[in-house]
């Protein structure tokens, strides 16, 4: 089995990773090992059709439906090189990053979630264009739970909530968050609940209320708590106990 894991491995690294795959076709085969030998005959032609079919899956959202191209517009600016070269170099990093599933069996994350993560590394230190990703994370990850409820991915993102009746996640408007711990000053929600997508102030008094039994709820909410008449309080409590637990 570890063999063939070896041969597997080495076959991903030549469809995924670009610049591996130039230096094998050019005969330095010194990254491979002994499993080289069995590649030795690869048709190098069809190989690059399909890591391009691949790349462009990710870009369109051929694999698993969801497309980093449309989702992340403004962090794919913000890393440089064009959409194409942006998606070769995550793919380049496939060993590296948070697995994800195309197959919806919940082996993996989201598309979304896996090139989250490898893009908050590659934007370093760079509060703004992170903040930005964030944003555009939360707003396709949600938008595609609205419309999914039981995904074929697993959601791990710390700052999406699982709640009664979907799902939320709550951001800083200027600043990127540090975990969930981290309370926003000037937040943003996002809501995907019974099926509709939700951003706004709608959203943010939606997950306070998510948020009113927890042992120490964020300040944030209750601040919102506090603004909320009680018709309304009694609404969003009401929604949230339409579905009972989860």
């Amino acid at each position: 089995m570890d063999a063939l894991k070896r041969y597997d491995e080495l076959f991903s690294r030549l469809l995924f990773d670009r610049r591996f795959r130039a230096r094998a076709r050019a005969g330095d085969w010194s990254e491979a090992g002994e499993e080289a030998d069995a590649f030795s005959g690869i048709d190098w032609d069809t190989s690059e059709r399909l890591s391009i079919a691949i790349r462009d899956g990710l870009i369109r959202g051929d694999l698993g439906g969801l497309g980093i191209g449309k989702a992340f517009p403004h962090t794919i600016d913000a890393l440089g090189g064009g959409v194409n070269e942006v998606a070769e170099r995550f793919m380049e990093a496939h060993q590296e990053v948070e697995p994800f599933d195309g197959t919806c069996r919940q082996t993996g994350v989201s598309v979304y979630e896996s090139f989250h993560g490898w893009a908050e590394k590659q934007l370093g230190h760079r509060p703004a264009e992170l903040c930005r990703a964030q944003h555009e994370f939360a707003a396709a990850l949600l938008w595609t739970l609205a419309r999914r409820p039981n995904p074929g991915f697993l959601v791990r993102w710390p700052l999406a909530r699982s709640v009664a009746c979907g799902w939320f996640c709550v951001l800083d408007a200027v600043r990127p968050l540090n975990g969930p711990l981290d309370s926003p000053e000037q937040p943003v929600a996002y809501l995907a609940a019974l099926g509709q997508y939700v951003t706004g102030p709608d959203a943010i008094s939606f997950a306070a209320v998510a948020l009113e039994g927890a042992d120490e709820p964020p300040r944030w909410a209750t601040e919102q708590l506090a603004q909320l008449d009680q018709v309304t309080l009694d609404e969003l409590r009401g929604v949230l106990a339409s579905r009972g637990p989860r």
